[in-house]
């Protein structure tokens, strides 16, 4: 065909070809871009940027996205292909985070001036939705000037139930309003409202869990197995059983962890302590298949193999690994969750007996 003959034709296709380059273009990754300055650092630390859902537990996580040494002012910059909005998280080489999550998106960009800890001087941001993460100061403030509340908060163990539950509920129904009045002033931001409030409710809740075990404990001066307390069910069963973070929160995981121990206890209560550990490890399993499922049961075996993994030399815990492993790869209900519990699994093979030892490396 001799497209000098038909000239509309040649423009044509040679529009259509423009379309399409522009529009594969288009579907090219973009990128997000996360900037700081931490006041409180040594020379030649380094720094790793994580998505908030890759997190482990308290200072673990997957592979990190990027990895740079802090300048000699203690500055960084991240720039990282992006598809979608997520939470993101900057940690120390011991995996402790610098700042709290913060939501990028493609095309944001965001500056985190991390100072000195101290109660005058707050995280500052600028940039993209930097406005957003006044939230943070104000639940700060709301413990700071609240010297009434950290006095009963410190002495809850001796309340009695429905003080200590009052005092909880309070916090929590304070707390609450904050998050609503602030997000309600930025509502683009509706995943760091959920995340927030989320946290604040396992945070809570988890306090609750903790009152009600102690409590017990010192003023019966005996461990009890299981807390027969109708309100904080109710309280949880609907953000626990059915509602559970679509990204990792350690308040959850914490939260998760008492809650599954103590349907542990309730179910098995007379349980004889010199128990196997192998067989409370199979029971613990039990359990959680009993009371959790979907995304609350992928949660329960991760906390399970982490839990667990204190005691390896206790009763063929590795094979009792392979066969968590074995169930789990066919019944995730998150593949993000099993590639974690792979994780987890991975650190306890290379300590199975007749592993090579790990290379040292002498100075």
């Amino acid at each position: 065909l001799d497209l000098s003959k038909y000239p509309r034709m040649r423009i044509s296709l040679f529009l259509l070809f423009a379309t399409m380059l522009v529009t594969g273009c288009q579907r090219l990754p973009s990128t997000v871009h996360l900037s700081g300055q931490l006041d409180d650092f040594e020379e030649g630390d380094s720094v790793y940027l994580y998505r908030s859902s890759d997190r482990l537990n308290y200072r673990e996580w997957l592979a990190a996205l990027d990895t740079v040494q802090l300048t000699d002012r203690g500055e960084f910059q991240f720039t990282v292909n992006a598809t979608k909005g997520d939470l993101y998280q900057v940690a120390g080489a011991n995996g402790f985070p610098k700042f709290d999550d913060v939501f990028l998106a493609p095309g944001d960009s965001l500056h985190v001036h991390v100072p000195v800890r101290s109660d005058s001087i707050s995280v500052s941001y600028s940039g993209t939705r930097a406005k957003m993460y006044g939230i943070y100061d104000a639940l700060d403030s709301l413990w700071q000037n609240d010297t009434s509340f950290q006095k009963n908060y410190y002495d809850i163990a001796r309340m009695d139930i429905d003080s200590a539950w009052g005092l909880i509920e309070n916090r929590y129904n304070k707390k609450m309003s904050l998050v609503r009045a602030h997000f309600e002033k930025h509502p683009e931001s509706d995943v760091m409202a959920n995340v927030i409030g989320k946290n604040t409710y396992y945070g809570d809740a988890r306090d609750y869990y903790n009152y009600l075990y102690y409590h017990n404990y010192y003023s019966k001066d005996t461990f009890v197995y299981y807390m027969p307390e109708n309100r904080y069910y109710a309280f949880i069963d609907t953000q626990l059983l059915t509602n559970p973070p679509e990204n990792y929160s350690f308040e959850y995981m914490q939260f998760l962890s008492g809650y599954l121990r103590d349907c542990f206890n309730r179910d098995y209560a007379e349980l004889d302590d010199s128990t196997r550990y192998a067989d409370k490890f199979n029971l613990m399993l039990r359990t959680a298949h009993a009371h959790l499922s979907g995304e609350a049961l992928d949660r329960a075996y991760l906390s399970i193999a982490d839990e667990f993994g204190f005691f390896l030399e206790r009763d063929g815990f590795f094979e009792k690994m392979d066969s968590m492993d074995a169930y789990f790869s066919e019944n995730h209900h998150s593949p993000s969750n099993y590639e974690k519990f792979t994780f987890i699994k991975s650190k306890y093979d290379k300590l199975r007996p007749g592993s090579p030892a790990p290379d040292l490396a002498l100075p």
